[in-house]
């Protein structure tokens, strides 16, 4: 979108966004962990890191 394209009525109103605000709420709220990058060209997918995890538990653990 062009700095143009912005209807004038909004003028400073929008400020400006802050990048990643949310971010740990979001993880928290929904459960999720974020994988490093140089783990991630191991782990592809969701299945690869749960079969991982899944095998790195005690036999007593496992569900």
């Amino acid at each position: 979108m062009k700095k143009t394209d912005l209807r004038a009525d909004y003028g400073s109103e929008l400020g400006k966004g802050v990048r990643g605000k949310y971010y740990e709420a979001a993880i928290r709220a929904k459960g999720l962990a974020r994988i490093d990058p140089d783990l991630l060209t191991l782990f592809p997918s969701s299945e690869a890191i749960n079969k991982a995890l899944r095998a790195s538990l005690p036999k007593s653990k496992k569900a």
